[in-house]
């Protein structure tokens, strides 16, 4: 059972190989009207008045997920 799952981490590793062969690189440009870092800046919870600062995790790896609606 265990090796029935192979399949699917091999196939996203070949995904990412045929990205990284782009004739134009891939690039990000960040927004040069910001100041500071993610650690200056906090976030409302969407279920109660709680304010996360950001500057809490400072030190440790975090994973934003942009959830767009609209």
């Amino acid at each position: 059972m265990r090796g029935s799952y192979l399949p699917l981490p091999l196939a996203l590793l070949a995904l990412l190989g045929s990205c990284s062969s782009l004739e134009v690189p891939l690039k990000q440009f960040c927004d040069p009207t910001t100041n500071g870092t993610i650690y200056d800046y906090s976030a409302q919870v969407l279920n109660g008045p709680l304010k996360v600062d950001f500057s809490d995790f400072r030190g440790k790896f975090v994973l934003f997920v942009n959830v767009a609606t609209y």
